[in-house]
């Protein structure tokens, strides 16, 4: 296998523009096919597939990959119950076999005499012409999967045609690599004479009973007429791809509208099996003001035909893709599309994009009000005192798992506050408001996210009813914590939070770790899943530091953020794969290993998630242990965070009407009742600290 570098695509197209290829391969047979596709991999290239060029524009930077021009040949035959398959491989040129179809009196092709490029491309696009498709005759797909690397065969069915369409080229693009075709042709068959131009050409003929020789004849005649067989050097309109736009297919009622619009009833237009109606591309380019032979600099209409394309001289990618916009619209409504395969390079995995509410808009529809600021500020200083050991209560992290029924959440912290009153003087308790979801692998990823519990992703009303939410409990006067995941959703909630949390999934991450140097809260960062504990230590002092990175503005707007860093970050500790670190000696080592890294020596234990080895009922266990080195002086914790709602354990989201109200669709909780004598048990064990304390003369 010979590996070109730089390699000029221009002269390997019809149209003649574009840039180079970083690395070039010439395929002969299916081994080199394969050879270049793990060669590719290997290296993490991009793989593209260049047949004739005669149906691509490529880009003007060219291709940062790897292109592999398919070069197989070769045609074989064998009769199928009165019909002759006929197997190409896909580099061989396409008006040559179907001339060889028409000497031969096998009818099925002679209709798509002329157009230019292999026999590789003509089921991926479903090429047709003058009535006649190439999947009427397409009895199998040879092709090499580039996702295993298997070669497989697509029957006509499994190819997914439709109206200059296929699998290959939408549902499954850039999947398949075409080696090979069999077409099903019939000997001594009736010629397809479909379309009025075929019959007016015959006509003048004098044909009356035409052959398949007689009809490829006229074909050519009138595509030639047209420029478009693109062999003759002297034609002004040869560098081309032929038509560069699609006959658009609309309903029976859009074609009425087309009708009225333009006032014209001889507007051509042919019937479809389905009831729609196929509309000339041609005809409502013309009309739509865009003459032959116009030009906009060195790329313009073809001067005999508006479907074509043509570049001149100077020509370059973006020259034709300008004058050509994806979509030409006519006045009465009806859009052409394009034909041409442009190779896009962005947004290829990106089904969809849809406006995302300004960050400002909602900050104004739910404004901070005084009472709910004075409840935020009041959080943030105080969770702040405890860590810097200026405050001797506990931090109390307490609430759902996630929030999926903001009412439920409101009714939770409706006597949340009533219990943290109660407990004020020993713990300052704040409420666990998670609505991002990080998921090992799939799942609901929380009511930002999808709101609705449906799969409908309407996350703008999630961002609507998370704030809701939050300035609700703000005014009830709860401070609440959240869990930040997304880095732009900070900007339509954050002034209403009090703590933050970076959890176990995404502390390593560089991403969260600047997002956090400008959060205006104290935030947490989660040991990692595996149990290591350095990651955070590593994240709490990341984030201490100015950063300068990539963000979103209140108005929408992208912006360079510098930050001046946040010196209120702490170490969580959670457990992990290696098992609980909640215990005294894993407080100890991790408080030592702060100091030594010039932290705050102080952190918080997460009584759920690995600590509780994924058994809600444990976290009391684990919060009476905490207790215990609370207790005994422990000065090490200065918080403790639970999973708790109203009512204990979990469900499954199967039908969210059916949903148990108050009780978690995402990891088990305690629920309220087994909740409450932790609390008032952790409000006592800070009472022992602090008598013994006083026995010692301390303060911690």
């Amino acid at each position: 296998m010979i590996v070109a570098g730089n390699v000029p695509l221009a002269p390997l197209t019809t149209l003649g523009v574009g840039g180079p290829a970083r690395y070039f391969i010439e395929a002969r047979d299916e081994t080199a096919v394969l050879d270049a596709l793990g060669w590719a991999r290997r290296r993490r290239l991009r793989f593209l597939v260049l047949g004739g060029g005669s149906n691509l524009v490529v880009a003007d930077e060219g291709v940062d990959g790897l292109v592999v021009r398919i070069a197989l040949r070769g045609i074989s035959t064998r009769e199928s119950g009165g019909a002759v398959d006929l197997t190409a491989a896909a580099g061989e040129p396409w008006d040559d076999l179907v001339g060889l179809t028409v000497e031969r009196d096998w009818a099925g092709l002679e209709c798509l005499s002329g157009i230019p490029g292999l026999v590789g491309a003509t089921p991926i696009q479903n090429v047709g012409a003058y009535g006649q498709d190439v999947s009427e005759t397409v009895a199998a797909v040879h092709a090499l999967d580039t996702a295993d690397g298997r070669l497989v065969t697509r029957s006509n069915l499994e190819c997914g045609f439709a109206y200059r369409d296929s699998a290959f080229k939408s549902r499954d693009a850039g999947r398949y690599v075409v080696l090979a075709v069999t077409y099903r042709l019939r000997p001594g068959g009736l010629p397809a004479v479909r379309y009025a131009d075929v019959e007016r050409h015959l006509a003048a003929r004098g044909v009356a009973s035409p052959s398949l020789a007689g009809v490829r004849e006229s074909v050519l005649a009138i595509r030639r007429s047209k420029s478009m067989v693109l062999d003759d050097p002297a034609d002004e309109n040869r560098r081309s791809c032929g038509s560069f736009f699609v006959n658009p297919v609309v309903t029976a009622a859009q074609c009425a509208e087309v009708e009225a619009r333009a006032l014209d009833p001889a507007m051509p237009r042919w019937p479809e099996p389905d009831g729609r109606v196929k509309l000339s591309a041609a005809w409502l380019i013309e009309r739509a003001g865009f003459a032959r032979g116009r030009r906009a600099g060195p790329v313009g209409l073809s001067s005999r035909h508006a479907l074509a394309v043509v570049a001149h001289d100077g020509a370059r990618a973006q020259d034709v893709l300008g004058s050509a916009s994806p979509r030409s619209r006519h006045s009465g409504g009806s859009e052409v599309p394009l034909e041409t395969v442009f190779k896009p390079t962005r947004d290829l995995r990106v089904e969809s994009l849809r406006p995302l509410l300004p960050p400002a808009i909602l900050l104004e529809e739910l404004p901070l009000s005084e009472q709910a600021s004075m409840t935020v500020s009041r959080g943030r200083e105080e969770v702040a005192s405890i860590l810097n050991g200026q405050d001797d209560r506990l931090v109390v992290v307490v609430g759902p798992c996630s929030i999926h029924d903001p009412v439920a959440a409101l009714d939770y912290g409706r006597r949340l506050r009533a219990l943290a009153d109660e407990v004020a003087r020993d713990l300052c308790v704040v409420m666990r408001v998670y609505f991002e979801k990080p998921r090992t692998t799939v799942g609901w990823k929380g009511l930002i996210n999808d709101p609705d519990l449906d799969g409908s992703f309407k996350i703008n009303g999630g961002l609507r009813l998370a704030r809701r939410l939050l300035l609700e409990l703000a005014e009830l006067g709860l401070p609440t914590g959240c869990e930040f995941l997304d880095p732009i959703s900070p900007q339509y909630t954050s002034d209403l939070v009090s703590w933050g949390a970076i959890g176990a999934r995404t502390t390593e991450s560089q991403v969260h770790r600047e997002l956090t140097s400008g959060l205006s809260m104290p935030v947490g960062f989660k040991n990692g899943t595996d149990g290591g504990v350095q990651i955070a230590i590593d994240a709490v002092r990341s984030s201490a530091h100015p950063h300068r990175f990539l963000g979103v503005t209140e108005q929408g707007l992208c912006a360079i953020v510098a930050t001046r860093g946040n010196p209120d970050c702490h170490v969580i500790l959670r457990g992990g794969q290696s098992g609980p670190n909640y215990d005294a000696l894993h407080v100890q080592k991790t408080v030592a290993a702060l100091r030594d890294a010039g932290l705050t020596a102080r952190l918080m234990i997460d009584t759920s998630h690995g600590n509780s080895e994924k058994d809600y009922r444990r976290q009391p266990a684990v919060a009476r242990e905490v207790g215990v080195q609370l207790a005994q002086g422990e000065g090490g914790v200065f918080g403790v965070m639970m999973e708790s709602f109203l009512v204990d354990g979990r469900q499954d989201l199967v039908t969210p009407s059916a949903l148990v109200y108050g009780q978690s669709i995402t990891d088990a909780c305690l629920g309220w009742e087994m909740t409450v004598p932790v609390i008032r048990e952790l409000a006592e064990a800070i009472r022992a600290r602090r008598s013994a304390a006083a026995r010692n003369g301390s303060t911690t």
